[in-house]
């Protein structure tokens, strides 16, 4: 189903963004497990377990990952322009 696919990928965002938003790899890891465990449900409540257990095996991924890098290969690298 779209809708199902467009709200794993949603979530899949969220999760990458809070990682890479993060100051170390450690506070990106406490970011993404508190949002599985406390906001994940009131933001979706009528998540299956199926999907659930998804978007769980995903957040780990990213949290392995060591800065979240895309299946792609482009470069998440951050730029410094002095003005």
């Amino acid at each position: 189903p779209f809708h199902k696919e467009v709200r794993r990928l949603r979530v899949k965002l969220r999760m990458q963004r809070l990682f890479d938003g993060s100051v170390d790899i450690k506070d990106g890891r406490n970011r993404v497990q508190q949002f599985l465990r406390r906001r994940l449900n009131n933001l979706y409540p009528d998540l299956s377990r199926e999907e659930r257990a998804e978007i769980e095996d995903m957040g780990q991924k990213i949290m392995d990952s060591k800065g979240g890098e895309e299946e792609d290969g482009a470069d998440k690298s951050k730029r410094v322009y002095r003005v």
